[in-house]
């Protein structure tokens, strides 16, 4: 009796974990192609083949469905993040040294542009996510800035342990500007060429090189001193 009653829990266990699961899949895809705000709870349950209640059980709100979206992805890659940036300070000051800016970015950057290669889904995931950094919405943008914020910040103190003799103000927007290039980036999985002999995609590897060359040079430039407007 009792080993039915385990089997019967356990086959419910999993049925509510295929649902879920679902679920998210179901919300990241139509996220990603309505937007968050054009997405309609009708839509999200018939792609993901639950009813109403489902999402009601596991997530409580379509606000909590997106952040359950969004920590399924940038959890395990927040975690990559601030072990290889840890590590980074960590050795430059066992050595005495300055971090290096180049092992900084690729810290930080290497692994969001490895999400292109984590499987079909992950270029929903990757336009969801350009798409929400530059939303309006404080909902949105506030739920993906408490996940990617404190790595954020990491990356920016780190750099400037690298950059001592730069102001805080240029690190500051130099870094902002280096984010809009990954997402750009990432957004430009099937980007169409731009003449017949452009290659219209790249591996990750080469992608990460390249935007490492671009980006680190432009962060260890010299940074001019402009009078402020006015």
């Amino acid at each position: 009796m009792n080993m039915v009653a385990t089997k019967e829990d356990g086959d419910g266990g999993r049925c509510q974990s295929d649902a879920k699961t679902r679920i998210l899949d179901a919300a990241e895809r139509l996220f990603a192609a309505e937007g968050f705000h054009g997405t309609s709870l009708r839509g999200l349950t018939a792609e993901a083949r639950v009813n109403l209640a489902a999402v009601n059980y596991h997530f409580g709100s379509k606000e909590a469905l997106l952040q359950a979206v969004f920590e399924r992805r940038l959890v395990p890659l927040n975690k990559t993040q601030r072990v290889q940036l840890e590590m980074i300070r960590k050795n430059a000051q066992a050595s005495s040294v300055r971090p290096s800016v180049r092992d900084a970015l690729h810290a930080f950057f290497g692994p969001m542009l490895s999400l292109r290669d984590s499987g079909p889904a992950a270029k929903d995931f990757i336009r969801l996510l350009g798409q929400s950094l530059g939303e309006q919405s404080e909902t949105i943008r506030g739920t993906l800035l408490r996940h990617i914020g404190p790595v954020q910040i990491l990356l920016f103190d780190i750099l400037s342990e690298a950059l001592p003799l730069m102001s805080r103000d240029c690190i500051f927007w130099r870094l902002n500007f280096a984010l809009g290039s990954m997402i750009h980036a990432m957004s430009m999985c099937h980007f169409p060429a731009l003449s017949p002999n452009t290659a219209s995609s790249i591996s990750s590897a080469t992608m990460t090189r390249w935007m490492l060359d671009f980006i680190a040079a432009g962060m260890e430039a010299p940074c001019a001193q402009y009078p402020s407007p006015g």
